[in-house]
């Protein structure tokens, strides 16, 4: 074999090893890289911040019945996990296909560092039905993804006096989180129609910042300290502390 042969034959090599040894950066969108402990093989991700990501993937388990035989299930799980570590944790799972007999589920989900937030929501029965065989819920959750423990779990709001089976008092519109796990919302209120309340949990409690029919229910953000959102058609500001 010829000098050059072999100069070429090693180049060769040498780029192949390259991009082997590639990282790969996160898909849809997100500019961070993938730690190699933070489990996503065949996963899809929603959120990604220096620290943590969010993702779901599809897993299968095996339910056994009394008396013997068993079925296998099949769910869509949200899990989180914090960079440098082999553990996730899960956040929600969705069966599929998805049953008639309970409804439930997450949105709005928000992460900073390694807090995650989101709301909760359940309602026992049929969704053909108008029958309503356990209450209605809705809770906003903040999740550290270093241990998978809650550090809140709310409902969203007061119960309303019409309806006092309820726990919270209707659905979020927008989340958002810090770092240090203080989480803030905006509802949708179940007691007045296109009526919104503007929610803040903090170390200093859990306060209504404001209500009415004029806040923008999108338009939340945080900001160091300092928690935003339009009403009236102008800016406002509170603390989160």
């Amino acid at each position: 074999m010829s000098k050059a042969m072999q100069r070429f034959g090693l180049s060769l090599i040498v780029l192949l090893a390259a991009l082997l040894a590639a990282e790969p950066a996160v898909g849809f969108g997100v500019p961070y890289k993938v730690a190699s402990t933070c489990p996503r093989a065949h996963s899809r991700v929603l959120l990604a911040d220096a620290q943590a990501e969010i993702y779901t993937v599809r897993e299968s388990f095996f339910t056994a019945f009394e008396g013997g035989g068993g079925e296998a299930q099949r769910v869509i799980a949200t899990r989180g996990c914090v960079y440098g570590r082999k553990h996730s944790y899960k956040i929600n799972e969705e069966y599929v296909p998805q049953p008639t007999e309970v409804n439930s589920g997450i949105a709005n989900l928000a992460l900073s560092g390694t807090m995650v937030a989101y709301e909760e929501s359940y309602y026992g029965g049929s969704r053909y039905t108008e029958e309503q065989e356990n209450p209605e819920e809705w809770r906003v959750v903040v999740r550290d993804l270093r241990a998978g423990r809650a550090l809140h779990d709310a409902p969203t709001g007061m119960k309303s006096p019409a309806h006092p089976q309820f726990v919270g008092d209707g659905p979020t519109t927008a989340i958002v989180v810090k770092s240090d796990g203080a989480v803030a919302w905006i509802l949708t209120t179940v007691q007045e129609h296109a009526t919104y309340q503007v929610h803040a949990l903090d170390k200093t409690g859990n306060h209504v910042l404001a209500t009415g029919s004029d806040i923008s229910p999108h338009s939340l953000a945080v900001a160091g300290n300092t928690l935003y959102w339009t009403q009236d058609g102008k800016p406002t500001s509170a603390a989160l502390h």
